[in-house]
């Protein structure tokens, strides 16, 4: 089988904010390698602005480019354990580099992070590895839309919400939620980040699916989850936007959408990253 893909990313709507999703695509006659990352780490300096290129936006980057570049010289059925293992060490090296650790407080100053979700395509088997709250999506004739991904921080976040003031221990919630939740697997509710920490790679996420000619895959960084916002059990809600059109469509309907729907929800602008890719018969 034959396999087309494209990425389309979109930064938000912040006047300073830069985009902290990255993609990366590689196409080869042997297998096909898709990556979205997206940076985690939302640290304005002291006086609100965004530091140009932020902690987040290097790190989506490299993890991106580290994902695909391992994945791209595998020979059997990757490794993802491995793949994820050395994005989280260039991370790692990524904030010794920038002096993050000296100066850690988890609130202003935070490791720099990101998570992501990489597809290896061969023949017919798609291969997936994952850690985060981006996700992969699978669509063909015979099943409506599936994501194969887990989503890791809802549960933490609803589980940062519901503590009370004297649960928190003086700290702030966003102390918290990296202090606490971030790559805490022994925490009642926590989530994954490549941060460099050991830890993360506690949360990487991996399985294995077969696919059918005419099969449509989506990696979507997590700000296209606000298409599922009135169908949180599924994604029903964007089946219509993946048939009846060209598949060079798909994409730029998805962020459309995403986008309209953050308006209409006011909800916060955020990047928004998708990779199409098409099955086609040999």
């Amino acid at each position: 089988m034959h396999i087309a893909a494209y990425g389309l990313s979109e930064r938000n709507t912040s006047p300073d904010k830069p985009n902290e999703d990255a993609f990366t695509i590689h196409l080869d006659g042997r297998r096909c390698v898709l990556v979205v990352a997206d940076g985690v780490t939302r640290s304005p300096r002291a006086d609100g602005s965004y530091p140009q290129p932020s902690g987040a936006q290097l790190a989506s980057r490299i993890v991106a480019q580290t994902l695909a570049a391992y994945l791209a010289d595998v020979e059997e059925a990757p490794d993802f354990r491995r793949a994820f293992q050395v994005a989280n060490i260039a991370v790692d090296q990524l904030n010794r580099t920038h002096r993050v650790w000296e100066r850690l407080d988890y609130e202003e100053y935070d490791l720099f992070g990101a998570v992501a979700t990489a597809v290896v395509i061969q023949g017919r088997d798609l291969f997936w590895g994952h850690i985060g709250d981006s996700c992969l999506l699978v669509h063909d004739e015979r099943t409506p839309v599936q994501q194969l991904t887990p989503d890791q921080v809802r549960a933490a976040m609803d589980r940062l919400n519901r503590l009370q003031s004297d649960e928190l221990d003086g700290k702030s919630r966003l102390y918290y939620s990296r202090a606490r939740l971030r790559n805490h697997p022994q925490a009642q509710a926590s989530y994954g980040v490549l941060t460099g920490e050991g830890n993360a790679l506690a949360y990487v996420d991996h399985g294995r699916r077969t696919l059918t000619s005419g099969a449509t895959v989506l990696l979507c960084s997590d700000a296209l989850t606000c298409l599922r916002r009135e169908d949180p059990t599924g994604w029903r809600e964007i089946q219509p936007l993946l048939q009846d059109i060209s598949w060079e469509q798909i994409g730029p309907n998805l962020l459309a959408t995403a986008r309209q729907r953050e308006k209409d929800g006011h909800l916060r602008s955020d990047d928004k990253t998708v990779i199409v890719a098409r099955v086609i018969a040999a």
